[in-house]
């Protein structure tokens, strides 16, 4: 979650009393994040929230944030709100999809899960680029 601390200026990393940073260059972040469980999930979602709200109530100064929480092992009765979804991600459809909502727009997919979701991402995301369209990737593994 650094990175995504990092890009949106928040938690400890904007702590330490330095000016905001200007402008940023990338239009929208993909969040695709991975968990078995919502109990998982919650060691980051107060970071994850607070990215949304600072894209949210900033938008001339951080890119838009969209983010796509699956959560692999939820039961059958858990309701799923964003940006929860059940189940794993199909890594055609998302990445299919990141491509139409960003067209041409300096765009960076972030991805925290078990590594071989990560690699399936990296494939995607060398499928897309290879097309012509540039698109940042970065990846964090995330298992318990």
């Amino acid at each position: 979650m650094g990175i995504l601390k990092d890009l949106f200026d928040v938690g400890d990393f904007g702590a330490d009393g330095r000016p905001p940073p200007e402008p940023h260059c990338v239009d929208t972040v993909y969040l695709l994040w991975a968990a078995k469980t919502r109990a998982e999930a919650a060691h980051f979602m107060t970071e994850v929230e607070a990215c949304m709200r600072r894209a949210q109530d900033e938008p001339h100064r951080y890119p838009a944030l969209v983010a796509w929480v699956h959560i692999t092992r939820a039961p059958p009765d858990e309701p799923a709100s964003p940006p929860f979804r059940h189940g794993r991600p199909h890594m055609g459809e998302v990445f299919d999809r990141v491509t139409r909502q960003t067209s041409h727009k300096p765009t960076l997919v972030f991805t925290c899960g078990p590594r071989a979701m990560t690699n399936e991402a990296w494939d995607q995301s060398v499928r897309v680029t290879s097309h012509g369209r540039r698109l940042d990737f970065r990846y964090e593994v995330f298992e318990f």
